[in-house]
């Protein structure tokens, strides 16, 4: 509502100019002139406020997609740190059960397993 009421500020200014120059008062374009540039620096001001909300905006969502993407990365960190302890763990568990079979004990496990019926 506001651009419209400018847009049709500066319509009226510039028409009240062409009628002033068209009809050669000196005093009455003097007056048009100062008006419109009047109505040119509140588009500015305008301009920049419009420019400075914009800015504020952009800045908030950045501020809003680092949070979340700093969340996102501990999160991260938190599951890398959960698979090296379950590789530290599988790979202890491999080296016992290397172990147990490399002392045979391997093979009388299999054929107790077999044995009873599990496999």
């Amino acid at each position: 509502m506001k651009r419209f009421w400018t847009l049709f500020s500066a319509f009226a200014l510039a028409s009240v100019l062409l009628w002033g120059i068209f009809t050669h008062n000196v005093w009455y374009k003097e007056g048009v002139i100062i008006g419109l540039l009047f109505v040119i620096l509140i588009l500015i001001i305008m301009q920049q406020r419009r420019y400075q909300l914009m800015t504020a905006l952009l800045e908030q969502k950045v501020l809003e997609r680092t949070a979340e993407l700093s969340q996102l990365n501990e999160e991260l960190k938190e599951q890398i740190h959960e698979h090296i302890q379950m590789e530290i763990a599988l790979r202890e568990s491999e080296k016992l059960f290397q172990k147990y079979f490399e002392l045979n004990l391997g093979g009388w496990l299999f054929f107790l397993l077999t044995k009873d019926g599990f496999m």
